[in-house]
């Protein structure tokens, strides 16, 4: 592979991590070991040293440790769901995977694991249960549950692309990418940890909608950039640099440099937005600073956690 280098990407936000970091590491790498999500020793290792608790301590760096540990399980769930489809067989069989995602959408939504179901399958239902204990109302939960199932078929989309031997047009593949990535999922979580509460007027708003898509893109980018070579060790090509590489011909340091001005583009449209927000009155204008707060603590702390992560 030829060697490729990213540049230096613009982030004007400061760095942040929640005083309760270290603490929940090692919680959640109990809750992990205590529900078998880790088949060995090797795969401990690999949880410990990737530091998914950082990246929750960095996206919410306010929230207090029960939110935060809830957060970091989830998390650390996630990851361990992502990486079965990115780095196994079941990324490359929609149709199993489908029955699978279907499986924990019926426990997410309240059906009672069997001795028939997987340990992951389990460790939800801890999730399930500590989620509806600590969510801000049943109309959020709903709200949630919809973003993991979306997330679900967004990863299944993956999974046939995978199959077929599709590459995503580029722009399939931006539509599709927050969705991936469960951004929309980790919106949610800004209310479950008390950092901000929008309702439907400010959270619909077009300006506030468009904000909310610039810290999605953000994120995206700078994670494709960071995760290149790790998809280009699985053959994977739901990578942005790899999409327009395929799509335009690019070669693949000019790939990474469009990506690399995409992500620019994103974060000062994210910049110029925030000071250009409609005005709801006094109590929502608080919540909606708070919230471009919370967006501006996870477009830093990606970049942070990456540089001190070990999974890429």
């Amino acid at each position: 592979m030829e060697r490729i280098v990213v540049p230096d990407l613009y982030c004007p936000f400061t760095s942040a991590l929640n005083k309760h970091a270290a603490t929940i590491q090692e919680e959640t790498i109990w809750w992990v070991s205590f529900f078998g999500l880790l088949p060995n020793e090797r795969s401990h290792q690999a949880i410990r040293a990737a530091a998914i608790s950082k990246l929750a301590a960095r996206f919410h760096p306010s929230t207090g440790p029960q939110e935060l540990r809830l957060i970091s399980d989830f998390y650390t769930w996630m990851f361990l769901q992502d990486d079965r489809r990115d780095e196994t067989e079941v990324g490359w069989r929609p149709g199993l995977l489908f029955e699978n995602d279907r499986r924990s959408l019926q426990v997410l939504e309240g059906d009672d694991p069997t001795w028939r179901d997987p340990p992951s399958v389990h460790a939800l239902r801890n999730l399930r249960d500590r989620l509806n204990a600590q969510a801000p109302g049943p109309v959020w939960m709903r709200r949630f549950v919809r973003g993991v199932e979306n997330y679900f078929q967004a990863t299944t989309w993956e999974a046939t692309n995978r199959a077929q031997g599709i590459v995503p047009d580029p722009d399939t593949y931006v539509r599709m990418r927050p969705l991936t990535a469960g951004l929309t999922v980790d919106d949610e979580l800004i209310e479950l940890a008390g950092e901000a509460r929008l309702f439907g007027g400010a959270r619909e708003h077009p300006t506030v909608r468009r904000l909310t898509l610039a810290s999605h893109r953000a994120v995206c980018w700078a994670n494709d950039l960071v995760s290149l070579e790790k998809e280009l060790a699985h053959a994977d090509v739901h990578n942005l640099v790899l999409v327009l590489v395929h799509a335009e011909g690019l070669g693949l340091q000019e790939a990474v440099d469009r990506v690399a001005r995409m992500y620019d583009i994103e974060v000062r449209d994210f910049v110029r937005l925030s000071s250009h927000l409609p005005s709801f009155g006094p109590a929502v204008d608080g919540q909606l600073s708070r919230y471009v707060a919370a967006l501006q603590a996870r477009i830093r702390g990606n970049l942070d956690w990456s540089r001190e992560s070990a999974r890429y």
